[in-house]
This record gives C-alpha cells, sequence and structure tokens, in this order.
C-alpha cells in the first residue's frame, strides 16, 4: 500500500502536477499543528484537523505551498460545514519566509511608529508597516548587556546567566497548566498605543504562555508573529480571540502527546540575532527558528 502511494506521487511530480494534490486520506499535520501555522488559513486547516475534518484536504505541508487564493477554495466547503468564518483573500500574500533568514531577524523595525490613536483593526496601513522586519519595541525599559556572549545552550552576561529552554514534558510543568482555566490572555489593545508596543506586549504573553504548557521550543519568532497579527487583522478576525482557541488546541494536543526535550540549535544562531525581551528572557532566531534563553538562578 505505502509504495503504491509512493509511486503514485512520485508519478504526480514528474507529470508537474500542481500543489492541490489531494489524497483520500489526509496525511497527519506536525505534531502541533496550530505551533506551526503562520496564516490565518494555515490556523484554519489546524482546526480542521483537531477536529477530524481533514479527508478532503491534502497534506498540511502541501497546503502550505499553496498561495491565499487556493488555499481559500480548498477551505471553503469543510469551513462551512464546520461553521468556521472563512474571510475571502484580499489579494495575493507575501510570505514571511519570502525574506532570506537570517536577515529578516538582524534588521532593525525601518519605520518609527508616530503614536497609532485608533484601534489596530481599525488601521489602513498595517500591512504595509509590517511586512518589514522589526524589533521589538521596549521603550527603553529592558536594555541587555553589550558583553553577553553566546555558548550554543547558554548566554554567559558579566554578572547573570541564560539557560536554552526548549519543550517540557507534561511531568515537569506545573499544576493545572494544561486546564481549560490556564487561558493566554493576550493583551487588548489600549487607546493611543502604538501598535509596535501592543504587538510587542501581546508577543511577551504569548512567549511565557507557550513555555507555560512546554511548548518552549516551538514557538514562533516575533517577525512571524507579527505577520500573522496583520493577516488576521487583514481578515477582520478578532487576534486576541483566535489565539486563545489556538491555546486551547495546544493544551489538548499536549496532553495527549509525548514530546521531546532535546534541542537542536542552529549552526547560525549568534548573539547578533538574540534580544532581551524581559529581565528574564533572551530570545534568539536564526532560519526562521525561535529560541528562548532563561535567566538561570542559580548560576
Amino acid at each position: 500500500m505505502f509504495m503504491k502511494k509512493f509511486i503514485s506521487y512520485i508519478a504526480a511530480y514528474i507529470a508537474g502536477t500542481s500543489f492541490i494534490v489531494l489524497h483520500a486520506a489526509s496525511v497527519q499535520a506536525s505534531q502541533f499543528c496550530f505551533a506551526s501555522a503562520k496564516t490565518y488559513y494555515e490556523q484554519v486547516y489546524c482546526e480542521l484537523e483537531a477536529k477530524g475534518k481533514t479527508k478532503d484536504l491534502p497534506s498540511f505541508d502541501q497546503f502550505k505551498h499553496n498561495n491565499e487564493i487556493v488555499q481559500a477554495s480548498l477551505l471553503k466547503l469543510p469551513a462551512e460545514r464546520n461553521r468556521i468564518a472563512l474571510p475571502p483573500p484580499k489579494k495575493a500574500a507575501s510570505s514571511v519566509d519570502d525574506v532570506p533568514a537570517p536577515t529578516i531577524e538582524k534588521k532593525a523595525l525601518a519605520k518609527k511608529e508616530s503614536g497609532a490613536k485608533a484601534a489596530p483593526a481599525q488601521q489602513e496601513n498595517i500591512q504595509e508597516d509590517y511586512n518589514i522586519p522589526r524589533k521589538f519595541d521596549r521603550a527603553g525599559s529592558v536594555v541587555g548587556d553589550p558583553r553577553c556572549q553566546l555558548h550554543t545552550a547558554e548566554i554567559q552576561c558579566t554578572t547573570k546567566r541564560y539557560k536554552l529552554i526548549g519543550n517540557r514534558t507534561n511531568s515537569r510543568l506545573d499544576e493545572g497548566a494544561l486546564l481549560d482555566s490556564n487561558k493566554m490572555l493576550l493583551p487588548l489593545y489600549q487607546s493611543g498605543q502604538s501598535l509596535s508596543a501592543y504587538v510587542t506586549a501581546a508577543y511577551r504573553q504569548y512567549i511565557e504562555k507557550m513555555c507555560a504548557i512546554g511548548l518552549g521550543g516551538v514557538t514562533m519568532t516575533y517577525t512571524r508573529f507579527a505577520y500573522l497579527y496583520e493577516d488576521l487583522q487583514s481578515k477582520n478576525v478578532n487576534f486576541v480571540q483566535r489565539f486563545e482557541l489556538m491555546y486551547s488546541f495546544l493544551k489538548k494536543d499536549k496532553a495527549a502527546m509525548w514530546i521531546s526535550e532535546k534541542i537542536p540549535v542552529n549552526a547560525q544562531l549568534a548573539m547578533q540575532y538574540c534580544e532581551l525581551m524581559t529581565e528574564k528572557l533572551y530570545i534568539c532566531a536564526a532560519q526562521g527558528q525561535n529560541y528562548i534563553f532563561e535567566l538561570d538562578n542559580n548560576p
């Protein structure tokens, strides 16, 4: 059976078929589908996958290689059947992955916010502002030590040391971490808050909550997080509610699945790609992979 499917796949590839190759049975999506979803349509796929409703869809990897218009057409019927909102694509979307990494992670925000007065959903130029690489908006409150050095699994500073953390097995989580009562609780936008300051605050909460359920090793980079924010806004999807739904699915997956705590580190990871997000956390990125370094209280 496997060989038959394999030969069929190779034949389709040689024949130059499009990426819309449908299988009788959908291939299992990645272990934590929501954690790897970069756009709203990919999140919708993950929601359908969690409900066991992707039998007429291509695999998640194949789905991601289609553009927004094709993705929307693939999702239309199953989304309708499962009462999942599916706003139409407004235009051909550019992917954050179109920018070679790690260049995307090391460039500073090219534009300074002028202090948006309207809520993010009412902004007209979010697409333009968030298609450029950016860094955290710390407003001068957190300043890293320029003498810090990265040594594979730790960041050594003058008086502090930060250790690389990844995924954690359920036995190492705080009690109640995977219960329904543990919410993502992304902050709401405050009037007068700049977009970069808001997205930074939301990202900080996202990172802390992902670590709380033992998924620190599969977090989004800040650039990808901001890109997803922009994508949700462009489709008039509630950013806070959407992440709450994502978190509920991730907790269910985490409760049911074993996960490795091994942390393979990209050889290109360097201190220049790291930023101090809070006094206790350094966030680094290389080749689209996120790395979290936590303050070691017993250096």
